[in-house]
């Protein structure tokens, strides 16, 4: 796995950050892009986008910091530290909607024709982060008796298991 894409002095370039800044991209272009498709000002449309990447932030790092409680009660001051990870996909996927909601209504926009713009590229985007997790080597399955091709050894496993990854970013 290659967690380190590269470094920049003794500043680390991870995978799964440049993975999910990559499906944070295209989403964003796309979303730009298709806005006017969906009778959306696509000045409005990016202003989503920053904010429900800021809040999905927000609450990715909440419900990390709520399931790892006890840790964080010992290291307080780490809470606000990114660099060890540390995000979990459905809080912010809640904070998002939730931000989403707050913006929609204070612009009296139509929630779900703005969220059949976002939500196929919303998707894409989490696949493109669940190829992050891949390089990164985290968030594999149970283990695997198959054998290759669906079975993948870890750094951090003996045994071969299944690459969830992979399965969740095709489907």
């Amino acid at each position: 796995m290659h967690p380190v894409l590269f470094k920049i002095g003794s500043f680390n370039i991870y995978s799964y950050g440049v993975m999910v800044a990559i499906g944070t991209a295209v989403a964003a272009f796309l979303i730009y892009k298709r806005a006017s498709h969906f009778n959306l000002n696509k000045d409005k449309a990016v202003d989503l986008i920053i904010l429900m990447l800021l809040g999905g932030l927000v609450g990715a790092r909440i419900l990390y910091v709520l399931l790892n409680l006890p840790y964080y009660f010992a290291k307080p001051i780490e809470i606000m530290d990114l660099s060890k990870g540390g995000l979990a996909w459905y809080g912010g996927l809640i904070s998002a909607v939730l931000t989403a909601i707050v913006y929609i209504k204070k612009n009296k926009m139509d929630f779900f024709i703005v969220m059949d713009l976002v939500t196929p590229y919303i998707a894409l985007a989490q696949s493109l982060g669940r190829l992050g997790c891949f390089l990164n080597g985290c968030c594999y399955g149970i283990q695997c008796s198959s054998g290759y091709p669906l079975g993948v050894v870890f750094p951090d496993t003996t045994a071969m298991v299944h690459p969830t990854q992979l399965y969740s970013s095709l489907l």
